[in-house]
């Protein structure tokens, strides 16, 4: 008989060996830092990356950068600077995005909600044509 723990009690101890936020839920993992200094953020971001890299290679699992992103998050004004930052995994750089689906929400860097109201009137939208379509069989009688 194979005994397969649950993916939360295996990864259980990834957070011990990092030192920066965590957030966990099912398979997805958010690093992320709340400090000032751009340098310093990307500094702690890239050293945990590392850890939890590592963590990986010892527990035989793959950690996929190109699934992997980043984003930096700050005020409207900030944020019309460009401000990046430079992470790799496995020597291959992370994406800088400005939007990212997480837990079903969108989140721009501005923390804005409009890339997630714009997904959900889309969503509505395409309803209201369906059953519109659907009303035109139902008036004819089909």
């Amino acid at each position: 008989m194979i005994y397969s723990r649950p993916y939360v009690i295996y990864v259980n101890d990834v957070s011990m060996h990092l030192t920066c936020n965590t957030e966990w839920y099912a398979d997805d993992t958010t690093l992320h830092e709340s400090v000032k200094c751009l340098s310093t953020i990307q500094q702690n971001l890239q050293t945990n990356l590392l850890k939890v890299q590592t963590w990986c290679n010892t527990n035989n699992m793959i950690l996929n950068p190109i699934k992997t992103t980043c984003m930096v998050i700050g005020s409207s004004r900030k944020s019309k600077q460009n401000c990046n930052i430079a992470l790799s995994i496995s020597g291959i750089k992370m994406c800088n995005v400005q939007t990212q689906k997480l837990l079903g929400l969108y989140i721009d860097n501005t923390l804005s909600w409009k890339p997630h109201i714009d997904s959900v009137c889309a969503k509505v939208s395409s309803r209201i044509f369906l059953l519109k379509f659907f009303l035109l069989y139902i008036d004819n009688g089909l």
